[in-house]
């Protein structure tokens, strides 16, 4: 175990590092993976969502560059806040379009209640702290994107609901109605923590944990979520 452990580790090339970082990088990664770029930006997001969330990672967090994954394709930024790990697709990277900032919170904060709010958090603190433009937004405002998304996709049959914005989520497959659910989702969240919330962000992590909507807002999540939408489509 130890012998493969270790080849594992050579093949990914070497390492660099910060107090809270480290960033590898496979072979078919290495020209697009400028490992010290990539990490100073990286501490940066890191330090901001952190900020912004009031927490910090209790231990370092190690970020993978590459093509595959333990024997599987990598198609899409993946984040294993359990094993603090982030593994980054090549041509993601490439692209300058990695969700760096939005896997870092979803180390950082760990898994929510619910595409909901797991989702949303990690959208909304890239959209405000990320420094290249990513799904869903690509750099535009969370209004402005989800605007853009709404016209791409055919008419809602009546006012979107938790339930289906959580399909959505999960529908890979169907890339617009997958970035209209993240975008929803984020902008729910924000309306969450900053309107409902009032910013406390305490109390917004604990909805995010629990998904106790009827202890922390007074009134379950359905009703919740219909109220928001309806003020946004007035």
């Amino acid at each position: 175990m130890k012998w493969a452990l270790l080849a594992l580790a050579l093949l990914a090339g070497p390492a660099f590092a910060s107090p809270q970082l480290t960033v590898t990088c496979d072979d078919e990664g290495e020209a697009s993976c400028d490992r010290e770029a990539l990490t100073a930006r990286m501490a940066r997001e890191h330090g901001q969502v952190a900020t912004f969330l009031g927490l910090t990672a209790d231990r370092p967090i190690a970020i993978h560059v590459g093509s595959m994954w333990r024997g599987r394709p990598v198609e899409v930024a993946q984040a294993w806040p359990e094993l603090a790990r982030i593994v980054i697709p090549t041509r993601i990277l490439a692209r300058g379009i990695a969700p760096t900032a939005h896997e870092l919170t979803h180390v950082l904060a760990g898994r929510g209640a619910g595409n909901m709010l797991t989702k949303g958090l990690a959208v909304l603190t890239h959209a405000r702290f990320g420094e290249q433009p990513a799904f869903p937004n690509f750099g535009r405002t969370l209004d402005h994107a989800l605007a853009l998304a709404l016209a791409a996709v055919p008419a809602l049959e009546g006012p979107p609901t938790l339930a289906r914005i959580s399909g959505w989520i999960d529908g890979i497959d169907d890339f617009q109605h997958r970035r209209l659910g993240y975008l929803l989702a984020g902008l729910f969240c924000e309306h969450l923590l900053l309107d409902r919330l009032e910013g406390d962000r305490g109390r917004f992590l604990r909805l995010y944990k629990s998904g106790d909507y009827e202890t922390m807002l007074g009134e379950p999540a359905d009703i919740a979520f219909a109220r928001w939408w309806a003020k946004r489509a007035a």
